[in-house]
């Protein structure tokens, strides 16, 4: 269809100049998408399955990494970039390519076009995603705290003496716990800048439960003015024995929620 408007436009008088040009151009382009069409390109994930091939998919990780703490933004370069690796694959009739020859073209060029800050980004976007992905990350740290080689698991509590086996069971809990964390529970803008020092997330070994390291009671509020205890309301004491009674209780709830001083 595409070379019989071609024949009929060489042989058409009245059709001159830019009109041409145009006529040309326009279906050349719908010539080149309807053979993209019928020749799909494939893009094999990491698990082995063959998905076709979506530029917007690309565009949206590029500027995605653009936009994180490390990343710098410019605009329409995503969208340049996911369009030269169609352009890229179609004209080298490369009918299949894996995720990872992916990133390794959006790397090369961000790299390219200046923006080194944002092709660094999308590395470590990758790597973690990619640890994100992964189930068994955390035995090198659990070993660590069993031979008290890591500095900063040993020391990020100072309550805990991590030479002894209960504090050792429960560094190791903590570590896996962090596992989790990381790879399921924290959005991807807070975790990458975690890992990179930008900040730092207290008390992380106890985040995916519903407790916390220490805490300071203001036991001259709770006895002046009275206090809950596990759901029930304890009125302001009226001896000195009540009060420490009240105290006392206060102290054992709040220590068996928590792992640390009082």
């Amino acid at each position: 269809m595409y070379f019989l408007f071609l024949i009929l436009l060489s042989r058409n008088r009245n059709i001159q100049g830019a009109g041409n040009t145009f006529f040309i151009s326009y279906y050349c382009n719908k010539s080149r998408k309807q053979v993209l069409h019928k020749r799909m390109i494939l893009v094999e994930k990491r698990n082995g399955t063959k998905v076709p091939f979506n530029r917007t998919k690309i565009e949206v990780a590029i500027e995605k990494a653009m936009n994180s703490p490390s990343g710098f933004y410019v605009l329409d370069q995503a969208k340049l970039i996911a369009s030269s690796i169609e352009e890229y694959l179609i004209k080298n009739k490369i009918e299949e390519i894996s995720i990872r020859s992916i990133e390794k073209l959006v790397i090369k060029l961000l790299k390219q076009e200046d923006n080194m800050i944002t092709a660094i980004a999308y590395e470590r976007y990758r790597k973690l995603h990619e640890y994100m992905r992964q189930e068994n990350t955390s035995d090198n740290s659990i070993l660590a705290v069993i031979k008290n080689s890591d500095e900063d698991i040993r020391d990020n509590n100072s309550n805990k003496d991590p030479t002894i086996n209960t504090t050792q069971r429960d560094l190791i809990a903590g570590e896996v716990s962090k596992d989790i964390l990381k790879r399921k529970l924290l959005p991807q803008d807070i975790l990458e800048a975690w890992e990179n020092n930008i900040l730092w997330f207290h008390d992380a070994d106890y985040a995916i439960q519903p407790e916390f390291n220490c805490c300071l009671i203001d036991l001259k509020d709770m006895l002046e003015n009275g206090t809950c205890i596990s759901g029930k309301r304890i009125d302001t004491p009226k001896s000195f024995q009540v009060a420490c009674t009240v105290a006392t209780q206060a102290i054992f709830s709040v220590s068996s929620n928590q792992y640390g001083k009082i």
